[in-house]
């Protein structure tokens, strides 16, 4: 006996899978996803799945994928109804990233015509970043196109660089500011000539106003201040020069002043006596005095002028007289006097208080000067002792 039986093999159509759109672009939120499926084939479910989550199950075919999740691991699974898969794993592409720029040194200062190198580092360094640099106002005019220049700026200049990438654009800007080499000093007194004791102020003065430089200052080669300004108070006469050097990192600019100290004057005049002299006088009487070369001026008690010169002659008048010798001088002065006594004619009474006496007995004898005016010395003889 033969036996038969028949079994029916069915092919299902093969479902294949394939995802459309997983490329983000910088500066993009968010894109679609697409899973394509064979067009002979009927879906039945599609499943999305993140980092081995499932995390959409809505049967579309369509995917929202956010540039923040653009580190995930995805994959796609596509059913059937006969009840046939298909997966397909994927891991989104970022193309470009934004970046930041820094450019050094921030804020540099350098001698006129120094060189100084700039430099710019940008984050993350990336290939595709293209360089410029530039002044501040005139992009037009490239100064280079590499991350760092070097420049001699003759004055303080702003430098920019502008790094251009895929997905943005940044600039940042560096300043090299210039120390001023060309300038002078200039001293300035308060007085150029001082008596002993007093006081004199310098000030040094730089010129432009701009420049900044630190000062010195020296007497005799010695150092004796710093600062803009210096008080000198000398003890002894002479002539002082004092110096004032101002210096900054890139020039050197000096300047002097001499500063003459006088003593207070003395005058000297003569005779160093009192003259004296008897009435009538009828000629003149000299005098002089000196000053060390000063011009000297005669007064009288009372402050009067009488003359000027190093001689004075006069006729003294009845009594004591002062003739005063000074001096017209920028610093003090110590006068001088001559004194002139002149006496008038005089007469001696004698008058006694007895002119008999016993033995034992006193008499009283006064000596009167007349008139009583005049001052005279009395001398007693007796036999000519």
């Amino acid at each position: 006996i033969a036996l038969e039986d028949t079994i029916r093999l069915e092919i299902l159509p093969e479902i294949e899978l394939s995802v459309a759109g997983d490329t983000l672009l910088c500066g993009v939120e968010s894109t679609i996803i697409t899973a394509n499926t064979s067009a002979n084939v009927q879906v039945d479910s599609i499943r999305w799945f993140q980092n081995g989550q499932l995390v959409d199950d809505d049967n579309d075919n369509n995917f929202e994928l956010f540039a923040t999740e653009s580190n995930s691991e995805f994959y796609v699974v596509a059913t059937t109804i006969q009840g046939c898969t298909d997966t397909v794993f994927f891991r989104p592409t970022l193309i470009g990233e934004e970046i930041a720029i820094t450019a050094s040194p921030k804020d540099t200062t350098v001698c006129r015509g120094e060189p100084v190198t700039l430099s710019a580092t940008v984050a993350p360094a990336l290939s595709t970043t293209t360089f410029n640099w530039f002044l501040l106002g005139e992009e037009a005019n490239s100064l280079g196109q590499q991350d760092f220049i070097q420049v001699s700026p003759d004055s303080t200049s702003q430098y920019v660089i502008e790094a251009v990438g895929l997905c943005n654009t940044v600039y940042d800007t560096v300043t090299v500011n210039i120390i001023e080499d060309d300038f002078i000093i200039e001293i300035t007194t308060s007085a150029d000539t001082v008596c002993v004791g007093e006081s004199a102020t310098l000030t040094a003065d730089i010129i432009p106003g701009s420049v900044s430089a630190d000062i010195e200052w020296t007497q005799g080669g010695s150092v004796v201040s710093t600062g803009g300004s210096l008080t000198v108070t000398p003890s002894t006469p002479g002539s002082y020069t004092y110096v004032a050097t101002g210096m900054n990192a890139c020039g050197t600019a000096a300047d002097s002043v001499t500063i003459l100290v006088l003593d207070n004057l003395v005058v000297e005049a003569l005779p160093d006596t009192t003259i004296e002299l008897c009435a009538p006088v009828e000629e003149e009487v000299c005098f002089t005095a000196m000053a060390g070369g000063q011009p000297i001026i005669w007064l009288d008690s009372a402050g009067d002028t009488l003359g000027t010169g190093p001689e004075l002659c006069v006729v003294p008048p009845l009594g004591t007289s002062e003739y005063i010798a000074t001096a017209d001088y920028v610093c003090g002065v110590t006068p001088d006097t001559v004194r002139v006594e002149v006496q008038d004619s005089f007469s001696v009474e004698v008058t006694a208080s007895a002119d008999t006496v016993c033995v034992g007995e006193s008499a009283t004898l006064t000596a009167d000067i007349i008139p009583g005016s005049v001052s005279a010395d009395i001398e007693w003889t007796q036999g000519g002792s």
